[in-house]
């Protein structure tokens, strides 16, 4: 659009239309839009290559990453014991009890109590 407006014909028809303003308000709307539009463009660019990222490799990263911790603060937890290492463990178990109930609650199909209905019997066809 802008690039009509522009035109030598069309530049003179808009100034005489006294929408030169308009037409510099919409040339920095265009550009804006532009500059949030390419850096969506790299965002999203940078995303993708996240996406290639498998949900088991993470995990198993991750619960690697876990065990070595857990091996490190035990061996100091008996080699030196203190209530600072005593209560950290504890608060991790804590942390890892809370979310394994969440991750496995979530992974099942909940039941609701007390209000088991039998599954109707299929009629005979004959």
């Amino acid at each position: 659009m802008l690039a009509v407006l522009d035109d030598t014909e069309n530049a003179a028809a808009v100034a005489t239309l006294g929408l030169t303003e308009e037409v510099e308000a919409l040339r920095e709307a265009n550009a804006a839009f532009e500059a949030k539009f390419l850096e969506k463009t790299e965002e999203m660019s940078a995303r993708m290559v996240q996406s290639d990222v498998k949900s088991e490799d993470a995990v198993a990263e991750a619960n690697a990453l876990y065990e070595d911790i857990v091996q490190t603060v035990n061996a100091y937890a008996i080699v030196q014991p203190t209530d600072e290492i005593n209560t950290f463990i504890a608060s991790v178990n804590g942390l890892v009890g809370t979310y394994s109930g969440i991750a496995g609650s979530s992974s099942k199909g909940g039941k609701a109590e007390g209000g088991d209905t039998p599954e109707p019997e299929p009629e005979p066809t004959e």
